[in-house]
């Protein structure tokens, strides 16, 4: 009977902390950008690109684009047309490691990074254009941070929801923005690697928490009329931050916790009731 409450017990406690769904695990492992096998790899297209080069190298995905040139990069994590839908409780979190191969001396927000749902439109291929057509009605949140060797950037980080047509993926007029935080940004180092991660909470039917978080400095704000599904991971650099490492990019989606409780509940009720008939 004692190791049936224990069992019980640890049954409860499992529930009440909720296991994460893996939704992207991509290490470049395979060596390359090009295998789509989500969660493991993506391919991964890159735009606005001419003149540039890029290269996996030791599970590190390496792009260096022409002097001054701003590129984008994107990978889609669901089949199209079937995006990953939050349900109230549920929190997705998109983490990374950034660094850079040259010291960054570019403006306000020249690194971004975002969650979006492509609406069911994609691009399969490298494009020299930073627009398309198949950018159009992309929906979703993005974080503009600067990293930068300047030690004062005027609003240098940004958080920033999608709401709008526009061909150009990043382009202004195709943002809303959510909040500022004044002048942050990192005083990069060549070859350091910087954590981020960009998180929303769906708190309820009128309120998603996004959080942005770039090497410890934190911007959260909140939006009322939420977007809440999501296919696809992006990234822009403005051209003046030299050679971009990505590595270790995941997207993870934490299931309700109430969902996982009534399970945990559920099983450890089966195995009372299987006791009960044991011993009678």
């Amino acid at each position: 009977m004692n190791s049936l409450r224990l069992s019980l017990l640890g049954l409860l406690a499992g529930a009440a902390s909720s296991s994460a769904v893996v939704l992207v695990d991509e290490t470049f492992a395979d060596g390359n950008r090009s295998t789509q096998n989500p969660p493991a790899s993506l391919a991964w297209y890159l735009y606005g690109a001419t003149g540039y080069s890029s290269s996996v190298t030791a599970n590190t995905w390496e792009i260096t684009p022409a002097t001054n040139t701003p590129f984008g990069a994107i990978g889609y994590f669901t089949a199209s047309g079937s995006p990953t839908a939050l349900t109230v409780g549920q929190t997705m979190t998109l983490s990374f490691n950034i660094s850079y191969a040259t010291a960054v001396t570019g403006g306000a927000g020249n690194f971004r990074f975002a969650l979006f749902d492509s609406g069911g439109t994609r691009i399969s291929s490298d494009l020299t254009s930073s627009s398309d057509a198949a950018f159009n009605s992309d929906r979703g949140y993005a974080s503009f941070y600067t990293l930068s060797t300047d030690s004062d950037v005027t609003n240098g980080y940004r958080l920033r929801e999608r709401t709008n047509d526009n061909d150009s993926l990043w382009t202004a007029g195709a943002f809303s923005t959510l909040g500022t935080n004044g002048d942050n940004n990192v005083a990069t180092t060549n070859d350091v690697l910087y954590a981020a991660t960009l998180t929303l909470e769906y708190v309820s039917p009128t309120q998603m928490t996004v959080t942005s978080n770039v090497n410890g400095n934190i911007l959260s704000r909140t939006d009322s009329s939420p977007y809440t599904t999501f296919d696809s991971i992006a990234f822009s650099s403005n051209g003046t931050n030299g050679t971009v490492n990505l590595s270790n990019i995941e997207v993870t989606v934490v299931p309700e916790p109430g969902t996982c409780l009534l399970a945990g509940l559920g099983f450890g009720l089966l195995l009372w009731r299987r006791s009960r008939c044991m011993l009678s």
